[in-house]
């Protein structure tokens, strides 16, 4: 047996037991040492068409392995879709986004050790209808020119006519008081070349006129006219009620509306001039007739060079009036601050007399000016069946019950940032048509209530395919009316049931899906106040199977 020198033995464990009390070090600072995160991703929200970029920072001792879902459905590499995967960063990027990629985004991390996740939650909304986006007429509502007015009125007929704008040719429908007109024999229509031309040939005592167009694109527009059929007017000029301001600045590219609202009970023509040249109604520079005697220029993308003196000029039968403005266009190069987003435009209804409406907007950043505007005129706070409500996340919510005709045409949403002269407007159209008898209430007098909630929505997590249910109590007097959110829009999904009676309501979604988590709300308003209950709800992918063999313990 040949043994070592003593001399060489001492030197290598000199050197090896050294060596394996660092790796033992090692090895117990590395048992049950699972990743951790030191910055992770924030909840999103972002436009259509966006790149979504998801990065968080992790650190492990041992080798790890980075998944990243969305409602349970793993992730793959591909053309649309990067994963950056180094030691210590992990992103995850998709370009184009569409509504579809709303949700839950999970990134799970694992090692020998154990495994940690974390979640964000991504919405993705509609492309923002604003001053800068580009301008699609096919896709502009149907616009009235000029309210239909009593143009002639005989002993025999009543003539109105009226003027829209639209890509499409419209079809059309009659009411008059709330009743839809079908005796063809007394009645005539005419709807061609911008013009639409209402003919009675049998004189009505109405009190209202009421003409709903509707294009192939499905948008539509309404215009009322409120006369008395035996009723003559006397021959008086009109009267500008609210004369244009003295000057009005804006930023090149920010929509802005020139306003004047006049008194006149006769049909009138009106024309707009800048620097005494007349400017022509097109897609640039749009003649607007809210009604009730509002009438804007709006021009679309201004620019420097559209600066200038502009005066409108109002002739009827009776004579004439005018009202002028120096209109100041300013470079956005010099302005400090860009002009504010508007991430969520308010949507277009057709809604029936008597009933609710919510327009919303999502507007960035959150600490801007925000106006909202029916039919030209700024609401405020006298009006009685309206209501205004700004969300400390941007969403900012006009509240409509008890629609009439006087306010069926267009809603704006005007932001402003502090202390600057740059806005953004987005609009929807509101077309009111008459409510069916059977429908319409008849109010009693009671004691007024305030309403309130019995109970509240509670966050919850449900799976893929599975029923979601909530119900809400309240109480108030009148009845309020209950309306249903998600994200801040009213819920219409397909397989979404809503059950109301007095003092209760019940939301219920069969096989909901990844695309319907979000932050769901129950609205109630009546002519006394409003109060909303919200909750959050995570729609998630099934459970995973078990892991390992499964085993039976025998007595």
């Amino acid at each position: 047996i040949r043994v070592p020198h003593i001399g060489l033995t001492t030197r290598l464990l000199q050197i090896l037991v050294p060596l394996a009390k660092n790796m033992a070090f090692h090895l117990e600072n590395e048992k049950g040492s699972v990743p951790v995160f030191h910055s992770i991703p924030k909840d999103q929200v972002i436009t259509e068409g966006s790149t979504l970029r998801l990065t968080c920072t992790v650190h492990s001792h041992a080798t790890c392995w980075t998944a990243w879902d969305r409602n349970g459905i793993i992730y793959i590499p591909s053309q649309r879709i990067a994963i950056t995967d180094t030691p210590n960063t992990k992103c995850l990027q998709i370009l184009g986004v569409s509504l579809s990629d709303s949700g839950f985004y999970r990134i799970t991390v694992e090692n020998n050790y154990g495994r940690v996740e974390t979640s964000v939650n991504l919405e993705v909304i509609e492309k923002p209808l604003s001053s800068t986006a580009s301008k699609n007429v096919n896709n502009d509502p149907i616009r009235m020119k000029r309210q239909i007015m009593k143009h002639e009125h005989g002993s025999d007929t009543i003539n109105l006519a009226g003027q829209y704008r639209s890509e499409t040719h419209p079809s059309a429908k009659v009411y008059v008081d709330d009743k839809i007109l079908q005796d063809i024999n007394n009645f005539q229509i005419t709807v061609d070349k911008q013009t639409v031309v209402l003919i009675m040939n049998q004189v009505i005592d109405a009190k209202s006129y009421c003409c709903i167009l509707q294009n192939i694109s499905g948008k539509t527009s309404a215009t009322v006219a409120k006369i008395q059929g035996h009723r003559d007017h006397k021959i008086l000029p009109p009267r500008v009620l609210d004369h244009l301001p003295k000057s009005v600045t804006a930023v090149e590219g920010c929509e802005t509306d020139l306003t004047i609202r006049i008194d006149n009970c006769l049909a009138f023509t009106y024309i707009w001039i800048r620097n005494g040249d007349t400017v022509e109604d097109c897609n640039e520079f749009r003649y607007i007739d809210h009604g009730s005697g509002v009438i804007s220029l709006r021009i679309m993308d201004p620019f420097v060079f559209d600066s200038g003196v502009y005066e409108c000029i109002i002739v009827s039968a009776g004579g004439s009036c005018k009202s002028q403005t120096r209109v100041n266009i300013l470079e956005a190069d010099g302005i400090s601050r860009p002009p504010p987003q508007i991430m969520m435009y308010p949507q277009s209804y057709v809604a029936e007399q008597g009933s609710m409406v919510i327009f919303c907007a999502h507007v960035v950043p959150q600490n801007c000016d925000i106006k909202w505007k029916i039919r030209g005129i700024v609401v405020d706070e006298d009006m009685d069946n309206i209501q205004t409500k700004t969300n400390a996340d941007g969403l900012n919510i006009l509240y409509i019950h008890d629609v009439t005709y006087d306010q069926c045409g267009e809603i704006q949403c005007i932001a402003t940032v502090s202390n600057q002269t740059s806005t953004t407007t987005a609009s929807g159209m509101l077309t009111v048509s008459p409510a069916p008898f059977s429908k319409r209430t008849f109010k009693i007098m009671g004691e007024k209530q305030h309403p309130h909630f019995s109970n509240s929505l509670k966050n919850c997590r449900v799976f893929t395919g599975s029923t979601l249910a909530f119900e809400v109590k309240f109480q108030g007097y009148p009845e309020p009316q209950v309306i249903w959110m998600r994200t801040g829009r009213p819920i219409e999904d397909i397989n979404a049931a809503i059950a109301t009676k007095p003092g209760c309501s019940i939301l219920t979604i069969n096989g909901i899906n990844a695309n319907q988590s979000g932050k769901y709300a129950a609205f109630i308003i009546n002519n006394y106040g409003s109060e909303t209950t919200s909750a959050s709800v995570t729609v998630e992918g099934p459970p995973d199977p078990p892991s390992g063999k499964p085993s039976v313990a025998l007595d």
